[in-house]
């Protein structure tokens, strides 16, 4: 079950309605009629007050969801909405327990959507408040479906004042939703004077009224801080004195905190890094008892202190407010509240709130042990995103951390599928137990280290990795020796070191090895496997004595059949003990003997035509990967077999239905290439990655071995040069082998090429929507969203590489970038959306700024959204630039 949360009642409870609130009817009759409704604006337009306000009329039949980051996974963000329902509809219910997880998102938001459609009587308003908070795309998808599914009696309404929800474009474009921007929300000059004369108690003069309208444009905050300043000033001349030449910020510290007593600025200042807060956590930071009359006195008094409805204990500034206290606080001051705050959370064992205000202080101590303490409760019930942010930090940071909370990291690692990170903290967790003598913990790390190894490092690195780390636990006894003795015996066995194994034996006749006391087992497994080494001839009697060792070690009976077999086969009789070759690989697992046992048989299947050759060929390149990651010689085979199985290998692989591995390549920003399973390709060296980026941008062409020397050492000596290139190519194909996508390099007559079938990009991606974009394929260019351009151009393509090949192509898709971003902005215009033309512009002019044609569509987009304070300031902007970089003014022909 997920871990119940004090703070969940304080976002879902609905802002309580302030006296000096003003209804703004004229937006009223816009949203009935839609299904979704979007306030997209930035901090102080009162989209929150408005949602409330809606909320109270519809007498609070309102599910309220105030966001914060920490909400950005699916499980939780579904508990809480639930919880919000749960206060209008209290009959509703939605399974959250782990089985909801292995649903499919849209499957778990569909069954949320008809069983809350079910229950509803009569008209549901949902509101998200902060929305600009959510990143996970499974909420966007989550939300979709709701949106989509619900019966038409729910409406929801989202504010947000960040990035605009991509995925609202679309019912936008339906015209299932209405958009309130910035200029809807910001006050009319009759609403400001409503609002002055509410907060002032007096009407304001027409001429003052007219100067603090047009200096804080219909700002509601700004309005509300500049009647507060304004209280018992009614002259136009008292009015203007107060505001001319002022910053907000200084308004509020001249006009309104100077006014509060000492205590109580120290009170505000101190808290104001809370979030939300309560007077216990407040009289814990600041060492005081009076918090609870602070915070009353100031929701009393309406000092930007916003006490949560139906939660008296529960408060939280105005986030203007609060950024301007939070400008009052010193660094030293900000850092000691929040470790206080910290320490009050994690005593009460609270550890999520605990931890949050760790992470704002950089106390990498607290943060750490909370990885230690609740990292298995937090991967268990699938909260791996908050999970995330705890072990991000810790590496950032760079302090040291605990044995025990190094190995929740590699726990943390291994469910996310990341097995190299997690093997490599679990190897950091041992070597810490070891530094700390903890002997015991040291040796079980070790063991659980080794299974992670085998798909990391050859066997041979593993042999040699066991050998040294028991050498540092030498003379100490643990429970785990006898283990991984046994496991470095079976290294030993399959690296065929026999001398180590006659060392071994005679050290223990001599009683020299001491963790092996009472361990018999281990001892007559090297008497046997030393014994078997002189034996002439192997028979039943040795096939049972390796049977009798596998509940001991299935590597050791392997090691029997095998060598049992590998007599058999040299003497042409493998046909005639299929049996035993049956029996062994029924049991057999991962070792090197059942890898070649599974050798035998597939040359025996080829002999007697029980195997396609389909399967044959897959069969051997599945061993001949085994081979090249382990970095081991095949087995001794005769001449007709090893003809048979060399041409399996040769042969292509026809797989009919079934599609081979592929990789990920990554090319705008700097080269990355990724497996089918999301792992990093590791390249033996540098040239091997700019061989395969060169290949990629060749796009499935053939390259000649000179040219491609050309572009790789452009003023090398020619011999040379083709060494490295044979060399580099012979790098390349070995790691595509290992990564299983060795079909992915063809390489034919000294030529080279990519087969593309076999990899996807971003590159064929950007091509796809940018072309979109440019032939104006709206549908498709809806599809993709509006921010996805950008987001898959970045910084460039290539721009993290300073490979000189590349110009040419980076310079043709900025072109094609930008072009397409231009043909989006304009289409945008067209239709009338301003903002959105705008913020497309803007976009694109992040890439490059003396674009006039870019340039003139974000002033006019600006312009025409009612936002002229901003055109101007652009067209500023800009023709300062042309002025400064080009030597003559923008070449834009509208006066503003």
């Amino acid at each position: 079950m997920i871990r119940e949360n004090r703070n969940i009642d304080s976002k879902i409870q609905i802002p309580a309605q302030i006296p000096s609130y003003v209804e703004r009817k004229r937006l009223h009759a816009e949203y009935r009629e839609k299904k979704v409704t979007v306030f997209y604006a930035g901090a102080g337009f009162g989209k929150t007050m408005f949602m409330a306000d809606v909320a109270h009329q519809q007498e609070k039949r309102c599910a309220w969801y105030q966001l914060e980051a920490s909400d950005n996974e699916p499980i939780l963000f579904l508990h809480i909405l639930e919880s919000s329902v749960k206060r209008v509809i209290p009959d509703f219910s939605f399974p959250l327990s782990p089985p909801m997880r292995e649903q499919t998102v849209e499957a778990a938001a569909g069954t949320f959507a008809e069983t809350l459609s079910d229950l509803v009587s009569g008209p549901l308003l949902i509101a998200f408040d902060d929305f600009q908070v959510i990143q996970e795309e499974a909420i966007s998808q989550i939300l979709s479906v709701l949106i989509r599914k619900t019966s038409p009696e729910i409406h929801f309404f989202f504010a947000t004042k960040g990035a605009f929800p991509s995925f609202l474009a679309t019912f936008l474009a339906q015209g299932s939703a209405v958009l309130f921007g910035q200029a809807q929300l910001q006050f009319t000059q009759e609403e400001a004077a409503l609002l002055l004369e509410k907060v002032t108690g007096e009407q304001m003069e027409p001429d003052a009224l007219q100067r603090i309208y047009e200096y804080t444009e219909g700002w509601p905050v700004g309005l509300m801080f500049a009647g507060l300043g304004l209280q018992g000033q009614v002259h136009a001349a008292d009015a203007h004195s107060v505001l001319r030449g002022s910053r907000i910020y200084d308004y509020i510290a001249y006009e309104v905190f100077r006014k509060l007593s000492f205590d109580l600025q120290q009170f505000l200042v101190d808290t104001s890094v809370l979030d939300p807060l309560n007077p216990w956590v407040c009289d814990f930071v600041t060492g005081k008892t009076n918090a609870k009359n602070n915070l009353d006195y100031l929701v009393q008094e309406n000092l930007f202190v916003i006490r949560l409805d139906g939660q008296k204990s529960w408060y939280r500034y105005h986030s203007i407010f609060k950024d301007f206290l939070n400008s009052q606080i010193k660094e030293e001051r900000k850092r000691e509240i929040l470790k206080k705050a910290s320490l009050y959370y994690m005593r009460k064992q609270d550890f999520e709130p605990g931890i949050k205000y760790a992470l704002r202080c950089g106390d990498s101590e607290t943060v750490g042990l909370g990885v230690e303490l609740y990292a298995g409760e937090l991967i268990q019930n699938g909260r791996t995103a908050l999970l995330s942010q705890w072990v991000h930090f810790l590496e950032i940071e760079g302090g040291r951390m605990s044995w025990a909370c190094l190995h929740e990291i590699s726990a943390f690692y291994a469910c996310q599928g990341q097995e190299e990170k997690a093997a490599g903290y679990l190897m950091q967790a041992a070597k810490t137990a070891l530094r700390d003598e903890k002997y015991e913990i040291y040796s079980k790390y070790l063991l659980e280290l080794l299974p992670a190894l085998d798909q990391l490092e050859t066997l041979s690195a593993r042999t040699d990795f066991l050998m040294e780390s028991m050498g540092k636990i030498k003379g100490k006894t643990t429970k785990y020796c006898g283990q991984l003795m046994k496991i470095l015996l079976e290294y030993c066995v399959q690296m065929d070191d026999w001398d180590m194994l006659f060392s071994f034996r005679d050290n223990i006749r001599k009683g020299a090895v001491k963790v092996l006391h009472g361990q018999s087992e281990i001892i007559d497994c090297v008497e046997w496997l030393c014994r078997s080494q002189a034996a002439a001839l192997y028979d039943e009697n040795f096939l049972q004595e390796a049977r009798g060792y596998q509940v001991y070690s299935q590597v050791f009976m392997d090691f029997g059949f095998y060598r049992y077999l590998t007599q058999e086969y040299r003497a042409g009789r493998l046909s005639e003990r299929k049996a035993e070759l049956a029996e062994v690989l029924s049991f057999a697992k991962g070792s090197l003997f059942a890898q070649w046992m599974r050798l035998y048989q597939l040359l025996l299947s080829c002999q007697k035509g029980e195997i396609s050759d389909s399967c044959a060929r897959k069969e051997a390149r599945r061993l001949e990967e085994y081979r090249n990651r382990q970095e081991v010689s095949w087995p001794k085979l005769s001449e007709k077999d090893q003809k048979k199985f060399y041409a399996l290998l040769a042969e292509p692989e026809e797989q009919q239905g079934q599609a081979l591995p592929h990789l990920d390549v990554f090319c705008f920003g700097s080269f990355r290439v990724w497996t089918e399973d999301g792992k990093p390709l590791s390249w033996r060296t540098k040239k091997t990655r700019e061989l395969f980026a060169c290949l990629f941008a060749a796009q499935g062409k053939e390259m000649e071995k000179d040219v491609l020397m050309e572009y790789l050492w452009p003023e090398g000596d020619a011999q040379k040069s083709s060494a490295l290139l044979d060399t580099t190519v012979s790098y390349l194909r070995k790691t595509l082998t290992n990564a299983g996508c060795g079909h992915a390099f063809v390489v034919q007559n000294k030529r080279y090429r990519l087969e593309m079938k076999a990899i996807r990009s971003d590159y064929a991606r950007f091509l796809e929507v940018a072309g979109a974009f440019l032939s104006g394929d709206w549908d498709l260019a809806a599809e993709a969203g509006p921010e996805t351009l950008p987001e898959l151009y970045g910084s460039g393509y290539l721009s993290g590489e300073d490979y000189l090949w590349a110009v040419t192509e980076r310079e043709r898709l900025e072109q094609r970038y930008l072009k397409a971003m231009q043909r989006l902005a304009r289409h945008y215009f067209d239709q009338g959306q301003y903002r959105l033309a705008a913020d497309s512009a803007g976009r694109a002019l992040e890439t490059d700024a003396f674009s006039n044609e870019l340039a003139g569509l974000l002033i006019d987009s600006l312009e025409a959204s009612g936002d002229r304070r901003n055109a101007k300031k652009q067209f500023e902007k800009y023709n300062s630039l042309w002025l400064e970089e080009m030597g003559q003014e923008l070449t834009y022909d509208r006066s503003l």
